[in-house]
């Protein structure tokens, strides 16, 4: 059953792809549905660490799917540690203040199920946030998929063995749809409800991790109306006891690295453009 903080609609029409609007309304204009990127913040009370060692066979197929997909002749090459070894982090992820549903032509409909987080190591980074319909062979599913680079994924291995009372806070973001009147007055530490298209997925287009020692229980970072969240005041929200915290943000790939980049050559001509006028 839908919680009461779940917002029903029995109809919809899709204005473009980021936007949904009500059909029957009783005010001035059909209220919407938008999408746009939402950070989540999550607590793992608990996780698995699973290392797992490939075949010859197994290594060789992987090689030449990913041959078939670059239309090239597979490596022969000798066997890396890389290919070998692979270590994935998982966990269902708790989201007391966060709940999903799907969002289509015909309406909203609640999903109740929890949101699997999956974490492995890779020479490229990507994320992908999926939505798995109930079926005859499966109850309905949510998938957080993410790959980090490898040297950042032996750490975190590392850490989560050696210290195991740490506490381990992941951030995510993914495009989802809210109800406009929930996303224009809601706070970022309110219950809030974010819709997903069902049996699809969206890019995770950011990831980040912070471990804090078990000195006290730290608070989830704060976020600001445009669905940012930055770590960097975590300590300031954690008991004021010596204890370490390690963190990391990795960028998956989106176009807001290449923007980064971009918008720093801007800076730096303008600069030299400054310059040139005292000269």
């Amino acid at each position: 059953m839908a919680s009461l903080h779940f917002r029903s609609s029995d109809a919809l029409t899709a204005v473009n792809e980021n936007v949904f609007a009500e059909i029957e309304h009783t005010t001035s204009r059909p209220m919407e549905y938008r999408r746009r990127p939402r950070r989540i913040w999550a607590t793992l009370t608990s996780w698995e660490l699973r290392l797992e060692t490939a075949s010859d066979d197994e290594i060789a197929q992987r090689r030449k799917w990913k041959a078939d997909r670059e239309k090239r002749e597979p490596d022969t090459g000798s066997i890396t540690m890389a290919e070998r070894l692979s270590q994935t982090l998982s966990a269902d992820l708790d989201l007391p203040k966060r709940e999903f549903g799907t969002i289509t032509a015909d309406g909203t409909r609640a999903i109740e199920c929890s949101i699997r987080l999956q974490v492995s190591g890779s020479d490229q980074e990507a994320g992908q946030f999926r939505h798995w319909p109930k079926s005859s062979h499966a109850e309905e599913a949510m998938f957080c998929t993410v790959a980090i680079q490898r040297e950042r994924m032996d750490w975190l291995v590392s850490e989560l063995s050696r210290r195991p009372a740490v506490k381990l806070v992941v951030g995510f973001e993914l495009p989802a749809f809210e109800y406009e009147v929930d996303d224009a007055l809601g706070e970022h530490w309110m219950h809030k409800v974010f819709y997903v298209e069902p049996d699809a997925a969206a890019p995770v287009t950011s990831f980040q991790v912070i471990l804090s020692d078990d000195y006290g229980t730290p608070s989830l970072p704060s976020a600001n109306p445009d669905g940012d969240a930055e770590p960097d005041d975590t300590d300031d929200q954690i008991d004021q006891q010596p204890q370490q915290i390690d963190r990391f943000r990795n960028a998956t790939g989106l176009p807001g690295q290449a923007e980064t980049k971009q918008q720093l050559v801007l800076w730096i001509i303008a600069g030299l453009l400054l310059l040139s006028l005292f000269k």
